[in-house]
């Protein structure tokens, strides 16, 4: 089984990249994804319990609204 591929940023279309970090004195390993745009800095974080590397790329990949334009949508 191939890992999945990293879709570009949601937010600027930047190339993204998976990371590995740990936290709470090392205690806890993360998986996050960096956008490679410096002027973007979209950071998004999952954590061990819950994601793999594989789960982490398919929850970023993820596109709520496929593109689509909703007219009915009200800024707060």
């Amino acid at each position: 089984m191939t890992k999945p591929k990293i879709k570009r940023c949601p937010f600027c279309g930047g190339k993204a990249k998976l990371r590995i970090g740990l936290i709470l004195d090392g205690s806890l390993q993360t998986y996050h994804i960096v956008c490679t745009m410096g002027s973007c800095g979209a950071d998004v974080w999952f954590y061990e319990s819950e994601f793999s590397p594989d789960n982490t790329i398919t929850k970023w990949n993820r596109r709520d609204d496929h593109g689509e334009i909703h007219s009915d949508t009200k800024d707060d």
